[in-house]
């Protein structure tokens, strides 16, 4: 069967494709001339390839990625009306949807995910499904269902997908009895060459990184800059509302997008006709732009460049060196094929096979993350063994896309990935009820603080990554957090009060307490400067002795505190 009509999401219209083979398992939508909206996917049996809006086609590698993409085509093939796709259906429930009453059903296609169903009690036709799309839930609604041939069709379908993004797909006309060559010829793999990118004057092309702790490199955006972007692999092209306006670019459409807290904050598009890091060019394609206040780009950062990059050029991040070297071709002088890891896309983010502490999972490998391991809560439930006997909370908080949270810390004893252990890892365990912390797909995201001393080149192309060590860290790599462990605020005159005390810390173990009116700091009278002085202190590592004079229940105590890293 061959569907086609117009598809309408972020603000633009264009057309799509269903092509559907039940019987051979094969299934495959195409949105097109829809701007920052295109995208497609096809399916043969398990094999699932993708293609986004940058035009980039590649395989759907990754297990939960590819598993997902299979249950979509079981519902484009028909899903319950079609007896030829297996899929195992059990009744949860009876329910009513806007007064109809309905079966809930938990279906799991052949090489799929679970997806839920609400089929009509009275006619037994689907009216809505969904699924779990790591981190949140994608669904889909049917409506308007008529008879084409010996099948009913909705002639109404909408689908929201995991970031709040609406498609409708309406004006629908239907070819029945399509010889099912010309179903497997429409679902096949295209052709995956893009033309939109190159090197001047050679293959490579190498760019200054500005720390190795985070890597911004300069881009140009139509020829104006330079701009400070953030290498980030675990994003896409990013701008600020700034930079746009900065850069003369036309905001257009309005779309969504869901970050670590899984808040959906509302974006808009630009279409960028040039984009170039050092010698390298990418040509036509759309960015994301997310208002200044959005947590979406930081506030000393103009933009993202991730994964457009990524999928056209082998890249190479020395963070010893502080660089960045893209290359039409890898280099197989310094590339050696026994030391590849196989490296697969989790969406568009980079994901390699890990140890935690002997357990085996995936990771995101994150260079827009500055925090070592950010480990997922759902990883923790289902491998309590691997979980720190303790975990710290020091008033830290992670963020990112649409707010913030808070997060506690705890040590990792050992992290292998292939022949690289990082041995005594401090991570951060978010407790964000929704978002990046529940996806039960991969375990942790992994950031710059492990990576800065290694060179890290991904060669998309290949799927294969290589992570050398080059210079060994001193020590583990300790983020900055209050190490005093107690919060101090100034009331007036020349008192101020401990707000609080963090549990094992060197402040609990000299006996410091909440809500102790301190009188002295390190032997002068209480200020405003001398408090904003300790609480400067708290950001650094400095290990210098914080002295206080404390008055509780009448009398006065001397404290000595020394701050240190006190996560076990």
């Amino acid at each position: 069967m061959l569907i086609e009509g117009t598809a309408s999401s972020k603000g633009f219209v264009g057309r799509f494709l269903i092509a559907s083979d039940p019987q051979a398992q094969v299934a495959t939508i195409q949105v097109t001339d829809a701007g920052p909206a295109n995208f497609a996917f096809g399916v043969s049996s398990s094999h699932a390839w993708v293609r986004g809006v940058d035009g980039v086609v590649r395989d759907a590698d990754f297990d939960g990625y590819r598993a997902g993409i299979v249950s979509d085509a079981y519902w484009l093939g028909g899903g319950l009306l079609n007896r030829c796709w297996p899929a195992k259906i059990d009744l949860l429930r009876t329910d009513r949807i806007n007064g109809t009453a309905v079966d809930v059903l938990q279906v799991l296609p052949l090489g799929g995910k679970t997806t839920t169903a609400w089929v009509s009690h009275a006619t037994h036709l689907p009216l809505r499904w969904s699924r779990r799309d790591e981190p949140d839930v994608a669904t889909t609604t049917y409506s308007d269902y008529r008879r084409v041939g010996k099948r009913l069709v909705p002639f109404k379908q909408s689908m929201v997908d995991r970031d709040s993004n609406r498609w409708d797909l309406k004006d629908i006309r239907i070819q029945s009895g399509v010889d099912p060559a010309i179903v497997a010829v429409k679902a096949r793999k295209p052709d995956a060459a893009v033309n939109d990118y190159g090197i001047d004057g050679g293959e490579t092309t190498t760019i200054p990184m500005s720390s190795r702790e985070k890597p911004h490199v300069d881009v140009f955006i139509n020829g104006k800059g330079p701009f400070s972007f953030l290498f980030d692999t675990g994003s896409a092209l990013t701008l600020s509302k700034t930079t746009a306006q900065a850069a003369g670019l036309e905001l257009v459409g309005e779309g969504h997008d869901t970050g670590f807290a899984g808040i959906a904050i509302t974006t808009r598009f630009a279409r960028i006709k040039d984009l170039r890091l050092g010698a390298a060019h990418v040509r036509d394609q759309y960015a994301t732009v997310f208002d200044d206040a959005s947590g979406g780009v930081g506030a000393q950062t103009a933009g993202l460049i991730g994964y457009e990059v990524l999928a056209r050029f082998t890249t190479t991040f020395d963070f010893p060196r502080r660089t960045v070297t893209l290359s039409l071709t890898p280099d197989r002088t310094v590339l050696d094929d026994s030391h590849a890891l196989p490296l697969m896309l989790d969406h568009t983010v980079p994901v390699i096979a890990a140890e935690i502490d002997g357990v085996a999972d995936h990771l995101w490998l994150d260079t827009g993350a500055n925090t070592a391991l950010v480990v997922n809560r759902a990883f923790m439930n289902a491998h309590p063994g691997a979980a720190p006997k303790r975990l710290y909370d020091v008033n830290g908080s992670l963020g990112g896309v649409g707010g913030s949270g808070a997060t506690r810390f705890g040590r990792i004893p050992r992290l292998s990935i292939g022949s690289n252990t990082f041995a005594d890892v401090i991570a951060m365990f978010p407790g964000f009820d929704r978002g990046l912390n529940t996806d039960s797909e991969f375990a942790a995201d992994m950031g710059t603080p492990l990576l800065k001393s290694s060179v890290l080149t991904f060669d998309y192309a290949s799927h294969r990554i290589w992570l050398t060590s080059q210079d060994a860290p001193v020590g583990p790599e300790i983020p900055v957090y209050n190490r005093a462990g107690f919060g101090i605020e100034y009331a007036q005159g020349d008192v101020a009060t401990v707000s609080y005390v963090r549990e094992g810390s060197p402040a609990a173990e000299v006996g410091l307490q909440q809500g102790d009116r301190v009188i002295e700091i390190d032997g002068k009278p209480v200020s405003a400067q001398a408090v904003s002085l300790v609480k400067a202190q708290f950001g650094t590592f400095d290990n210098a002795l914080i002295k206080l004079a404390v008055l509780r229940d009448g009398k006065v105590l001397d404290f000595s505190v020394r701050p240190r890293d006190y996560i076990q």
